[in-house]
């Protein structure tokens, strides 16, 4: 596994957490925000650290708003590690990238127990009203603004 740059919080503290690979950022009780780093391959143990920290920070089932800012890869082994984790109710994608719902559409039919909804969206607000709008128990007053 890799090393975390800081310590683990209690369940539900909010704010952004620093692992080698990306930033992970705790926007309410059961969403998170991920920022890999540039030039990263994201590998299956980079997935598996990141999902573990997301459980230990969020409540399940939880939403991820992955923001594509910087240029990266996943390998084969991170794309259907992604897939397996159980908690996962939908994943948004904020890309500006052109190639990036064919790259989803591929992603989506990889094999995976559990099926959700996972969409691209050019801005961040439009991409975090989707997994809000999908999780009707979460009051959008309880958001910290975290920025775009």
């Amino acid at each position: 596994m890799l090393p975390v740059k800081s310590v683990y919080p209690l369940k539900n503290a909010t704010h952004t957490r620093e692992l080698d690979f990306c930033s992970i950022t705790i926007i309410s009780e059961n969403t998170a925000e991920i920022i890999v780093h540039e030039g990263v391959e994201v590998s299956g143990p980079m997935v598996e650290q990141c999902v573990a920290v997301l459980r230990q920070a969020l409540t399940g089932p939880f939403c991820l708003l992955v923001n594509e800012c910087n240029s990266h890869s996943y390998d084969f082994r991170a794309q259907t590690a992604l897939g397996a984790v159980d908690e996962l109710l939908a994943v948004a994608l904020v890309s500006d990238k052109p190639l990036m719902d064919v790259a989803v559409c591929s992603m989506m039919r990889l094999p995976r127990p559990t099926h959700w909804p996972m969409a691209v969206f050019s801005k961040r607000e439009d991409a975090l009203a989707m997994l809000l709008a999908l999780q009707p128990q979460v009051n959008s007053a309880t958001l910290l603004d975290v920025g775009t």
